[in-house]
């Protein structure tokens, strides 16, 4: 996918899941952000985050490109970037 400069992934403390995709985030070749939603509440509100572990993925300016909330939605999305 096109588009795709960077990424943001929303995880909190007592996430069974977010580990998981977290280790899987380290391992891509994208510039990006572990955001603690528990402590960067504000943040995880104004992406319109609801649940975790969820990976946004941004353009150049910033703004969303797409998200996702587990490994195959991931690779579904890198495989095209």
């Amino acid at each position: 996918m096109t588009g795709i400069k960077s990424y943001l992934l929303f995880t909190t403390p007592f996430c069974k899941f977010c580990p998981t995709v977290k280790e899987f985030m380290s391992t891509v070749s994208l510039a990006g952000a572990n955001v603690d939603a528990t402590k960067e509440e504000d943040k995880a509100i104004n992406f319109g985050v609801n649940k975790v572990p969820t990976v946004v993925f941004l353009d150049n300016l910033g703004k969303e490109v797409t998200r996702a909330h587990n490994v195959s939605e991931i690779r579904e999305i890198l495989n095209d970037y």
